[in-house]
This record gives structure tokens, C-alpha cells and sequence, in this order.
């Protein structure tokens, strides 16, 4: 539920007119964190507070068609960080994937970049920590190389240089190869199990030639060769 609306207050922005102005600007104790905009025509608007005081208020000045566009502007930042809001709070996002359900829910590009740098700046949004929330949970108990995790972080957005990085110290060579022997001591025990079938499922896994080459369950097809 958002604060209560007092009667005889407009939500929707009157159109600009050069003959109206601003008479006077107050708190109204009945929403908090929203103003009365009263209008020298009679009419009044409840505003949010910050929303009022970014887009220039005050009392005194000209009801403008640069106003209204401006209020207009700040109003569709707030709902769109709203939104980003609650999208962050079921879970991290990286920058680009935020933006693109952003993008889906109807926000334009320029007020979703503006809006995403803000959530930045604030630190609801971070690159670093959604890449870390990822591979935790990847990484509890991995069963798969650093090429398929690799190209998950960039299928959500994130720079490959950053996700090599992360992945250089919370997936060290060892901690990979020991998850290659783990899955491959499972996938062997299958009934139709051939050491072909084992390699060819650790490749499609993302494990790199070189450790399924290492691999006991393997290593008779590179023997062959």
C-alpha cells in the first residue's frame, strides 16, 4: 500500500500554461515523503518530495512546458528504479541483464542507463558481486569446466575479462580438475558407458581437452589416437 491520497489532490500533471504559477509548495502530514503543489488556478498536485525538489519546484515559478517534461522525466526515473528495485532484491543481476528486462517492462533506453548508473553509484548494483553470487552458486558443488561457466557470465552480460578474473580465483586448474574426476567417475558408472561417451559429455560440460585427457575414464580414446 503507497501513502494515503488526500481528497481533492490530482496525481496526472496538468498541462503547461504560461499564465499559471506555482503559488506554494507543502508537506502533506498524511503521506509522508510527498508535497502539495497548490497551483495559482486553484489546482493542487501531490508530488513526491524528492521528485518535486529535483525537478526545480518552487513557489513562484511559471507552470512550463520544460517543467512538466521535467517532473514527467524524474517521475519515470523513480518508478524506474522502483522496478530495478524489486527486481534486485529476489536476487543480484548483472548490469546488462537488469537492463534488459528494463527494456522488456517498457523503459527507454537513456532514462534506464541514467537509472542503472544511479544504482551503481548507491551500490545496489554491482558487477563484482553478482559474478560472486553466481559462481557460489555454480561452484557449491561444480560439474562443469571453466568454458561453460564462462560463457554463462557473458550470456548474462558480464565483461569477459571480468569473469576470467573471478573465475582465476574462485575456480583455481586443481579445484576444475578435481570436479572433472568427480563427474567422470560418475558418468562411468552409467550402463551404456564407453570412455568416448565420457569424454564427449565432460566436453560438452565445458571441461577443457587437456583435463579430460587426464582422466582415467578417458584416456584409452587418447591412447588410441
Amino acid at each position: 500500500m503507497g501513502p494515503e491520497r488526500p481528497r481533492g489532490f490530482r496525481d496526472s500533471l496538468p498541462a503547461a500554461d504560461a499564465g499559471i504559477e506555482i503559488e506554494s509548495i507543502s508537506e502533506i502530514p498524511r503521506a509522508p515523503g510527498h508535497c502539495e503543489v497548490r497551483l495559482s488556478d486553484g489546482r493542487r498536485l501531490r508530488l513526491d518530495g524528492a521528485e518535486a525538489e529535483d525537478s526545480g519546484c518552487r513557489a513562484g515559478a511559471v507552470w512550463s512546458s520544460e517543467l512538466v517534461a521535467t517532473i514527467e522525466r524524474r517521475r519515470d526515473l523513480r518508478r524506474l528504479r522502483e522496478e530495478a528495485l524489486r527486481c534486485l532484491a529476489r536476487r543480484e543481476h548483472s548490469r546488462e541483464e537488469l537492463r534488459r528486462r528494463l527494456a522488456q517492462r517498457g523503459f527507454g533506453a537513456t532514462p534506464i542507463a541514467e537509472a542503472l548508473d544511479e544504482l551503481e553509484r548507491d551500490g545496489w548494483l554491482d558487477e563484482s558481486r553478482f559474478i560472486e553470487s553466481r559462481l557460489d552458486e555454480w561452484l557449491r558443488r561444480p560439474a562443469h569446466g571453466r568454458a561453460w561457466l564462462l560463457g554463462r557470465l557473458e550470456k548474462d552480460g558480464v565483461d569477459r575479462a571480468e569473469a576470467e578474473a573471478a573465475l582465476s580465483d574462485l575456480y583455481p586448474p586443481e579445484a576444475e580438475r578435481a570436479a572433472a574426476r568427480r563427474v567422470a567417475r560418475s558418468l562411468a558408472t552409467e550402463p551404456r558407458a564407453t570412455p568416448r561417451r565420457v569424454a564427449a559429455a565432460l566436453a560438452r560440460r565445458g571441461f577443457d581437452e587437456e583435463i579430460v585427457r587426464e582422466i582415467d575414464a578417458c584416456r584409452e580414446i587418447f591412447e588410441l589416437d
